[in-house]
């Protein structure tokens, strides 16, 4: 596909479509996207899977983080309530590679922790996962 056809296929997009409209009508592009946004949560592209989520199907949620404010009969606990009850994990080192996933592809970027100074009480935390670390007081001979 030539240089040519990319550009004319992406200038009759849908956002350069309202783009160009708002130019031509001399009015702010964000009343373009307000208008967009107004589509309802369960307006999709062809192809888009992100929003096949769940949201707007009939459950009166607006968004995804409206299903984790809003009561629940039964309650359900939201995805950091279970990670702040999960129990710290002792390591036999003063290190820790944290990562997000065993596929290292997946997840979030390996975090380094130093576990000095930590104890069952006051465990480390890794900043993207949320899981918990502490020095078991083995020697550690690295």
């Amino acid at each position: 596909m030539s240089t040519l056809s990319v550009c004319r296929k992406v200038l009759k997009s849908p956002g350069w479509l309202g783009f160009a409209r708002c130019l031509t009508e001399k009015r702010p592009f964000s009343s373009e996207l307000s208008r967009v946004n107004d589509l309802g949560p369960t307006t999709k592209r062809d192809g888009e899977l992100r929003s096949t989520s769940g949201v707007g199907l009939g459950d009166g949620y607006l968004s995804h983080t409206d299903k984790w404010l809003q009561a629940k009969d039964p309650p359900m606990k939201t995805p950091q309530e279970c990670i702040d009850e999960a129990e710290p994990i002792a390591v036999s080192a003063t290190r820790v590679a944290s990562y997000g996933h065993e596929d290292t592809t997946l997840g979030c970027p390996v975090e380094y922790i130093d576990l000095r100074d930590t104890s069952y009480e006051r465990p480390a935390v890794c900043k993207y996962t949320g899981n918990k670390y502490y020095w078991d007081g083995t020697p550690d001979h690295h």
